[in-house]
């Protein structure tokens, strides 16, 4: 059996508490149902509300379709995998004291197969904004994946997605290599794969490259 990491949302817009409804004291909750593509994108399948409350239904099918999301990784196969998920959202209060929440996974630790070995802290890299691209006024993402063997050290860097296409790739795998990991004992025995997100934005006319500070798509 391949063992794989879970679809998590890692940009939210929250929706929009509908003006005029009333709830019960435990709040009601909503399921959007989709699929979760490789990019990170999601694609919306359904939405269901208990009857009556087909507003907040339509205020998650509104606000959903503009998250991202880190997409199930496959650890055999070193590779974003797109997978089917449910993503429950909870309304409280009311449209003048709203609170609306979003169900997430538990994030797994960073473990080893094989070594039951967490990360104890990484050294990451600072992401150079390409000369040309800055110039230009593009801006994108990259998701990259990459194998962190036993020594801590980061090996087979690799794009799986990046837009616009080949504009932030380089950067990205420049600078991976250079990442390490320090493990907490005992040391582990095997690689793991893992995935990581990275935006290339233009803020006040300085290039950065923080998520979600800097999403492109939603600023």
């Amino acid at each position: 059996m391949t063992s794989s990491s879970p679809a998590t949302p890692i940009y939210v817009v929250s929706p929009t508490f509908p003006p005029g409804i009333e709830l019960p004291a435990e709040g009601i909750s909503v399921k959007a149902l989709g699929t979760v593509r490789i990019d990170g994108t999601f694609v919306l399948h359904k939405v269901e509300a208990p009857p009556g409350f087909e507003a907040l239904a339509q205020a998650v099918s509104t606000a959903i379709t503009k998250w991202y999301f880190a997409p199930a990784l496959s650890r055999e196969l070193c590779a974003p995998a797109e997978t089917d998920i449910e993503q429950v959202v909870l309304f409280e209060g009311s449209a003048d004291a709203p609170k609306i929440s979003v169900a997430r996974r538990k994030k797994p630790e960073q473990r080893v197969p094989g070594g039951g070995t967490r990360a104890k802290s990484v050294e990451l890299p600072s992401y150079v904004f390409p000369a040309d691209a800055y110039r230009d006024g593009i801006e994108g993402r990259v998701n990259a994946v990459f194998m962190v063997q036993p020594d801590g050290e980061v090996t087979a860097p690799k794009v799986w997605t990046s837009s616009p296409p080949g504009v932030f790739d380089l950067a990205v795998l420049d600078q991976i290599g250079k990442t390490r990991v320090h493990w907490q004992d005992p040391q582990p025995r095997r690689a793991l794969c893992t995935q990581q997100s990275i935006d290339f934005c233009i803020v006040g006319g300085k290039p950065e490259h923080a998520y979600p500070a800097c999403h492109p798509a939603v600023r």
